[in-house]
């Protein structure tokens, strides 16, 4: 298969004095480009909200992206080049109390990496998990 797409998504509502309510969320895509070329792409994000004085404040929120393209060469070494952006607007929190979300934040990064994996991939017999063919099939 050529691509991947992973969807997920998690709320969650708390009873207590706060009463956060929570969700997160996330997509990936990746891509086989050629023989050796691969594309991946990934946004998540995290949003909450507290109770303070009992009034539900703005929530603070955080979202991440990142664009990687990886080129993988002899069977344990791979070379990647990518973006990596973060948007939030973070809770402020003072002597442990909750203040709503003031400002925000934005940071953005540009990666390199060249990795090596001198084992190769995970392998599990007990679980019939192998990286090369195993004897008979699975």
């Amino acid at each position: 298969m050529r691509w991947q797409v992973d969807v997920s998504s998690a709320g969650s509502y708390g009873d207590g004095p706060r009463r956060r309510a929570v969700l997160n969320s996330a997509l990936s895509l990746t891509n086989v480009l050629a023989d050796r070329w691969v594309a991946t792409a990934s946004v998540t994000q995290v949003a909450e909200s507290d109770v303070i004085d009992e009034v539900r404040a703005s929530p603070a929120w955080t979202v991440h992206g990142v664009a990687q393209l990886s080129y993988f060469f002899e069977d344990s070494w791979s070379i990647t080049a990518g973006l990596d952006h973060t948007q939030a607007r973070p809770l402020v929190s003072f002597n442990e109390t909750a203040l709503p979300p003031g400002g925000y934040m934005r940071e953005t990064q540009v990666v390199l990496g060249l990795t090596y994996r001198p084992v190769g991939r995970f392998e599990a017999p007990g679980l019939h998990v192998f990286e090369r063919l195993a004897p008979g099939g699975i």
